[in-house]
């Protein structure tokens, strides 16, 4: 319960202040929603074509972004940034290609070279670990 606790603490506790206020909460609560949002339209995306999965999941991104990220959707550096990005995939079926298959690989819960940095909030000490470590752990 206590590991639980503390997680749960680092996770809302936006302030730092050692204590989870209803804004803070609600706050996380919207960004957890949105998070869960994108990820059930990407796994719903029916074409399986690398290329055309692709450019329909940048549409998505791009649609999340604009809605709630970017303050103003004219200046927005990472919508900028996305485009560039979708340009760069679509001249290239390889890197179209390297895209999707990350992609999936990340949805099908197989991050396993993926490192994980945890934090000791008392004492700020770090551990770097990766996901199949710690999977292997359980």
């Amino acid at each position: 319960m206590e590991v639980w606790a503390e997680d749960a603490l680092q996770y809302h506790d936006l302030d730092r202040d050692q204590r989870v206020t209803l804004e803070e909460l609600a706050y996380n609560f919207l960004h957890w929603n949105v998070i869960q949002s994108r990820s059930h339209r990407l796994r719903s995306i029916r074409d399986r074509q690398p290329s055309s999965w692709v450019q329909t999941a940048l549409k998505i991104e791009k649609e999340y972004l604009q809605k709630y990220f970017c303050e103003d959707a004219a200046a927005c550096p990472e919508l900028e940034e996305l485009d560039r990005y979708g340009k760069h995939l679509s001249s290239s079926k390889k890197a179209s290609k390297a895209a999707y298959q990350r992609i999936q690989s990340m949805m099908s819960g197989e991050e396993g070279d993926e490192v994980l940095t945890m934090v000791d909030r008392a004492s700020g000490s770090h551990e770097a670990r990766k996901v199949s470590e710690l999977r292997s752990e359980l």
